[in-house]
């Protein structure tokens, strides 16, 4: 259903191009071009929405793992017990708890919790997780107090999570703003074109307006993409 809705809206955004930009049926072959980098696009919003979920339930997991350490558990059965507890609290299908039923099997099959635990810290790409998996391998292996590592992992996650929020909330006007922004171009081009036919036609189907518009197309894309690296705060 994803895959369809891309293609819908690359479609749409095709036609809005060959109406204001070129006026030109045959500007509608751009359809392929946007279609691949509309996809793009969308899947690296769709990983990052993803990530930022996955370290907010691995702080929670985190959380009852040390409940469970605390309470006597072994690490291994103290990753058993946070899978079912995570399933309670995400619901069949959670990312950090379908990761945990993966952890959960491999070590049940006699693999090391903390190879198992690297194998899933590489594949989420988030440097908080990583870390933890270089730490755990070392506790394990030295005998580390891994209450205090987990409790200071907990710590270290939640405060750059709360200071996140912090900022999209500080900067959120300013990105409405910048989606007004983003929209007044094509907006003034439809206005025009509306109240004004014949007013552009210097513009369409000659080749200097058509290289014209062109730059302008590519200019207000760049724009639109660096609006939207100056909003993206990493902490």
């Amino acid at each position: 259903m994803g895959r369809y809705r891309e293609i819908l809206i690359a479609a749409g955004i095709t036609a809005l191009i060959a109406r204001l930009f070129y006026q030109s049926v045959k500007a509608l072959l751009l359809f392929f071009p946007v279609c691949y980098f509309y996809r793009r696009y969308s899947a690296k919003k769709e990983q990052e929405k993803r990530k930022r979920q996955l370290l907010q339930e691995f702080r929670d997991c985190m959380e009852m793992i040390e409940g469970n350490l605390l309470a006597g558990y072994a690490l291994e059965n103290a990753f058993l017990v946070a899978g079912k507890e995570m399933k309670e609290l995400h619901g069949e299908g959670g990312l950090m708890q379908t990761e945990l039923e993966i952890i959960n099997r491999k070590v049940c099959m006699n693999q090391p919790l903390e190879v198992v635990f690297e194998e899933f810290a590489k594949k989420s790409g988030i440097e908080e997780i990583e870390n933890f998996s270089e730490v755990l391998s070392f506790a394990k292996r030295g005998g580390g107090n891994l209450v205090g590592i987990i409790q200071n992992t907990v710590r270290n996650i939640s405060s750059k999570i709360r200071i996140e929020e912090e900022i999209q909330t500080m900067i959120a006007q300013k990105k409405l703003e910048q989606k007004v922004m983003n929209v007044m171009p094509v907006f003034l081009l439809f206005y025009l074109d509306i109240t004004s036919p014949g007013y552009l036609d210097v513009l369409y189907h000659n080749i200097l307006g058509v290289i014209f518009m062109t730059i302008c197309l590519l200019g207000y894309l760049a724009s639109i993409l660096l609006s939207e690296r100056m909003g993206r705060i990493e902490v």
